[in-house]
């Protein structure tokens, strides 16, 4: 008699802790999400000028992320996400009756990631699979009732983002899920997206980065704080994980490891200026947008605004004026070897 009660009371209790954890995700708000995109000012040809940006991304397809690119972020990452898993009888028989009593999730899935997680340390988040990165980062982070689900624990956020997971792959193309992931990704010093983080770092496209450049994003995917800039040796260790991971699947030879692991990480951030020139235009631009549009899509809307400004003559204006101001400064030194305060308009 007792001993059934506690049986009970234990079930009851088991089931209102977990049962939770395997309610299908709202994937609405994620279908239909655009996340916060640079918006790009342009003159009047359209070469960019400057932009405004909470979070400095650049939102790309994934045909303009380049092959490379692709390749190197799931190989550090996730290297079996374009493969098939072991599908045996018993997972599937689990499959089918999960599914009959409306629990729509693989319960192998859930068992195969968190047996890795439990053998990659501590349930770190770069032990998860990418549909499980892309739950954590576009669900599950900043939304209320989820974190309630979570409860703060690491066990019951890792059964969570396998059971979002489940259900983002029976909603979304591999390719789909890849893209929104590579767009959502925090690449270090407020970049996000690997188009966005190509520019800050290597002031190029995705589309055209190199080996040892692309090891440096995908290893900053794992952790974003450990950049060339901030942290300058745990930056390179990382991108030595990733060239040797990327070693290990036969991307690149032996001596294309030794060469990459001597690449030479950028040393200093370029300046603020490069990525969001010509403050003093946009500080114009900011006051007339902010009259036509809400400040919130000014800031994360991606926006595109054409000026009538034209980029080569402005910089030559500009470029024209320092060098004046400089040989007057060589002209007209003062007592104390330093030249009179000089300003100019054109």
């Amino acid at each position: 008699g007792v001993g059934w009660a506690l049986k009970i009371a234990l079930a009851i209790f088991l089931f209102n802790y977990f049962s939770d954890l395997f309610t299908k995700p709202d994937l609405e708000s994620l279908l239909n999400y655009r996340p916060p995109a640079t918006t790009i000012v342009y003159d009047e040809n359209w070469e960019e000028l400057g932009g405004f940006a909470k979070e400095n991304r650049i939102v790309i397809p994934l045909s303009e992320m380049g092959d490379m690119t692709q390749k190197i972020f799931i190989v550090a990452e996730d290297k079996r996400f374009f493969g098939n898993e072991e599908n045996d009888w018993f997972c599937g028989f689990l499959r089918n009756a999960s599914e009959k009593i409306n629990v729509s999730v693989d319960a192998c899935s859930i068992g195969r990631a968190l047996k890795r997680a439990w053998s990659e340390g501590d349930f770190k988040e770069g032990a998860s699979t990418i549909p499980q990165q892309l739950a954590q980062i576009a669900i599950i982070q900043g939304n209320e009732e989820e974190q309630k689900i979570i409860s703060g624990s690491r066990w019951r956020k890792k059964i969570r983002k396998g059971v979002i997971a489940y259900h983002l792959e029976k909603t979304l193309s591999k390719e789909k899920i890849l893209e929104m992931w590579l767009n959502h990704a925090n690449l270090g010093n407020g970049n996000y997206g690997v188009e966005a983080a190509s520019l800050w770092y290597f002031q190029k496209n995705a589309k055209n980065l190199t080996i040892p450049e692309v090891a440096l994003l995908a290893g900053l995917m794992r952790s974003p704080s450990h950049s060339p800039f901030n942290e300058p040796k745990k930056a390179k260790a990382l991108h030595e994980r990733v060239l040797k991971q990327i070693y290990d699947e036969g991307i690149i030879s032996e001596t294309e490891l030794a060469e990459f692991i001597k690449f030479s990480l950028p040393e200093n951030p370029p300046q603020e200026n490069h990525r969001f020139p010509n403050s003093h235009i946009l500080a114009k631009v900011w006051q007339e947008v902010k009259l036509r549009y809400d400040e919130d899509e000014v800031w994360r809307g991606g926006l595109k605004i054409q000026l009538t400004i034209n980029k080569n003559l402005q910089e030559f204006a500009e470029r024209t004026m320092k060098e004046a101001i400089a040989k007057y400064h060589e002209r007209h030194p003062v007592s104390e070897g330093k030249p009179e305060k000089l300003t100019g308009a054109l």
